[in-house]
């Protein structure tokens, strides 16, 4: 197994300690946040520390290197390919729809008082919209040219 799995290990038991340390401090507010993102975190190292040391076991290597290689065959299979070209250009589509919805949502609250000056929110998603949109053309042609 890399190192880099070693190392978020690691970087999120750091920050499960930063927070929770942060959340002993009597000056702040949002303790019980703090104290859930640091168990969260700390769960999520342990696991990548368990799992770092127990696939490097010497009894287990040949298991782990048996198991990528499966992996990198099935990642190779045509078929998982196109569907995940399909899935890929569905969840694209989504999160467009998502932002033109999250503007249209932003200006109605506004117009029925709930919020109060949603048009920074409305160009920062108009913004980050139209260079989504940009992204996907320029991406597209450099493709087609490419292949």
């Amino acid at each position: 197994m890399s190192k880099r799995r070693l190392i978020d290990g690691i970087g999120c038991i750091m920050i499960a300690v930063a927070a929770l340390l942060l959340s002993f401090h009597p000056q702040v507010q949002m303790t019980a946040r703090l104290t859930s993102l640091a168990s969260t975190y700390s769960v999520i190292g342990g696991l990548a520390l368990i799992r770092y040391f127990y696939y490097n076991s010497p009894r287990y290597r040949e298991f782990y290197k048996e198991k990528l290689e499966y992996e990198e065959i099935e990642q190779q299979d045509e078929r998982t390919l196109r569907l995940l070209e399909k899935s890929r250009g569905y969840t694209y589509q989504f999160g467009q729809e998502l932002i033109a919805a999250a503007i249209f949502g932003s200006v109605i609250l506004e117009a029925f008082g709930m919020i109060e000056k949603s048009d920074t929110i409305a160009a920062v998603l108009g913004g980050f919209l139209i260079v989504q949109i940009i992204a996907e053309q320029v991406i597209f042609r450099y493709l087609s040219k490419k292949y």
